[in-house]
């Protein structure tokens, strides 16, 4: 028994005091008492000899027997497999040192023992201590990772070479790292370091978890305005890959590659009365209803109104250069047999038209090219008048016609009165023209029943028929040769046996057969000289003149009529004729007037609304059962 407590003490002390490095125990260097086993220790054992060991140990459990082989069990300890002793193994959780600890006061320290740890972030420092307080073992760590990586441990009674410990790998081999200065690197680890493989647009954009930027789909396209753009294989910018005509035909889902087209820029196209639009985006068309007709990849509008001395007709000249005409065509003009027309109808074998005249009894066209067609009486269809080419104006009247060309006036037909101008009552026939002379005709011409006008330097010049005092030279006698009148006029309008001008100063004067009060001076008084329309001084852009009625185009878009009223042709709600100009009800917006024979009529400024009033037969409102308005009604187109 003192032997074993002898061999114990001397373990303890050893452990705390024994120097290795000798082979000869000294009380300098173990302390008095040192026990002869401590220099069997220096010798070279391995460790304590497993009997000393269990006689050590205040427990009864199993004590590691640190020779090659395995010690035979005594009456308290367990054999052990001494292999199995070489390693002590020690865990850290959380980066704090624990450690395996016996229960006994004495723990095995030999000196050539390995303990594997198992170190968490970066090889804690363990601190391996007995119950019995008396070692302290330092453990020097020479490899420290999360995957379990061994650590040698041996014991060093002195001090752990810290600094000897290996650095754990930075990374697991084909991770990512968001990083760099702003985080907008994405690094990749390869060979235990690691390195940069693309930075994104921003650190919101760098995912270390999907190994790649979020600033696009790699791979997949997008558009960018016009532009067709890919998505490079990082996730991080695009790349332009095509160019679109339009933003439109990029959004399309196509790839690498732009839609087709549907259309080119600006194209058009009719489908029956509706025009279609290449959009903006020239993916598709636009479709308006026209309220006209379709026609030239274009909503058709008007340009013209007209009508004649005598006629019934009412025409419109159309911006695709047709006619379409309404009313009474009693010579068959029209449609080249006599009937009623309730709406709008085509001149069948006209097109190309520039301008349109109408008489009594006959029908003009001046052509885009200068020439001029005319039909009706024992002419047909539209036939082209020889020795003319280069027509700027037509009017016509109810048995001639003349054309201004070059300044120049040229006239045909009947000249009972002299209204050929060419001081003579001999008619002329085409190609040998009447061509009056002693003027230089700088304006439009105006034919009304027999007699004929034309703007010239100054003012009017006019000549034929004037029973009625109507070319307004003071007289009612025939000119067979032009004369002036109507000084300072700027537009000249001719009646049935009647005529009014507009002066510049935006005045009307009138002149001829009063007695419906054409004249619109208050009275019913003959006039052979111009005289003043009442109240229209200064506000007139337009001046209209009909058979036995005339009206007045106001600058603020309204109207105003004088004259016969039988049929409501005044349009003021009534049917009483009057001497002066009332307003015609309801009505503006107004860009230019046609009368004929009983009613009223005007365009628009949207160049498409006509509006008509007066004889039922001539209003164009598409009613099978005719009825005269005396306020304005819609043409149907």
């Amino acid at each position: 028994m003192q032997r074993l407590l002898s061999i114990a003490l001397c373990v303890a002390v050893g452990v705390l005091g024994c120097r290795h490095d000798l082979t000869v125990c000294r009380d300098d260097d173990f302390g008095p008492g040192c026990c002869p086993e401590c220099a069997a220790s220096d010798a070279g054992s391995e460790g304590l000899d497993g009997e000393a060991l269990e006689a050590a140990s205040p427990d009864s459990g199993d004590v590691p027997d640190t020779s090659a082989t395995e010690a035979s069990p005594d009456d308290t300890a367990t054999p052990v497999d001494s292999s199995s002793l070489q390693d002590s193994t020690v865990r850290v959780d959380g980066g704090d040192a624990v450690a395996d600890s016996a229960d006994s006061t004495v723990a095995d320290t030999s000196s050539d023992s390995a303990s594997d740890a198992a170190v968490d972030s970066g090889g804690t420092a363990i601190d391996s201590g007995f119950d019995s307080g008396i070692t302290d073992v330092m453990i020097d760590v020479t490899a420290a990772t999360d995957s379990g990586a061994s650590f040698d441990s041996t014991t060093d009674t002195t001090e752990v070479d810290s600094a000897a410990a290996d650095v754990a790998p930075p990374c697991a081999a084909g991770s990512y790292v968001c990083g760099g200065s702003t985080g907008r690197d994405l690094l990749r680890c390869v060979d235990g370091g690691l390195a940069t493989i693309v930075t994104c647009p921003s650190a919101s954009t760098c995912s270390a978890s999907l190994g790649r930027c979020t600033a696009c789909a790699p791979g997949t396209y997008s558009c960018s305005g016009a532009q067709r753009v890919q998505c490079d294989s990082f996730g991080a910018a695009t790349t332009v890959v095509a160019t679109c005509a339009t933003a439109e035909l990029c959004a399309a889902s196509m790839g690498a590659s732009c839609a087709v087209p549907a259309c080119a820029p600006s194209e058009k196209k009719c489908i029956a009365r509706d025009l279609l639009t290449c959009n903006a985006g020239r993916t598709g068309w636009v479709t308006e209803s026209c309220r006209i007709d379709c026609s030239g990849s274009m909503c058709l509008r008007v340009t013209a109104l007209v009508s004649g001395t005598g006629s019934n007709l009412i025409c419109a000249l159309l911006s695709d250069q047709s006619v379409r005409c309404w009313g009474t065509d009693a010579h068959g003009l029209v449609t080249g047999a006599p009937m009623a027309l309730s709406k709008p109808t085509r001149v069948a074998g006209i097109s190309g038209a520039v301008q349109v005249a109408l008489g009594q009894s006959s029908m003009g066209v001046r052509l885009s090219d200068g020439t001029i067609k005319t039909w009706g009486g024992a002419v047909a269809a539209p036939t082209a008048v020889p020795g003319i080419t280069a027509a700027v104006d037509l009017a016509m009247g109810i048995e001639h016609a003349c054309v201004r060309e070059a300044g120049q006036v040229k006239c045909w037909g009947a000249n009972y009165f002299g209204q050929l101008g060419n001081g003579s009552t001999s008619l002329a026939t085409p190609p040998a023209f009447a061509t009056p002379t002693g003027f230089v005709a700088t304006g439009s011409l105006a034919l009304g029943g027999d007699s004929s006008f034309v703007l010239t330097v100054g003012g009017v010049h006019a000549w034929g028929f004037n029973g009625a005092g109507q070319l307004g030279i003071g007289t009612t006698s025939h000119a067979l040769s032009p004369v002036s009148s109507f000084s300072g006029a700027v537009a000249i309008a001719a009646g049935g046996s009647f005529a009014c001008a507009r002066s510049s100063a935006g005045a009307v004067s009138c002149a001829g057969y009063n007695a419906n009060g054409e004249v619109g001076d208050g009275t019913t008084t003959k006039r052979t000289s111009p005289v003043p329309a009442s109240g229209l001084s200064g506000s007139v852009t337009q001046v209209a003149a009909g058979s036995y009625h005339a009206c007045a185009l106001l600058t603020g878009g309204s109207v105003r009529c004088w004259g016969a009223n039988n049929s409501g042709q005044l349009g003021d709600g009534t049917k009483t004729g009057s001497s002066v100009p009332v307003d015609v009800w309801g009505l503006g917006g107004v860009k230019q007037l046609a009368l004929s024979v009983g009613s009223s009529c005007a365009l628009l400024t949207d160049e498409v609304t006509v509006k008509c009033w007066g004889f039922g037969e001539s209003l164009g409102d598409g009613k099978s059962t005719p009825e005269d308005a005396t306020s304005p009604v819609n043409v149907v187109w």
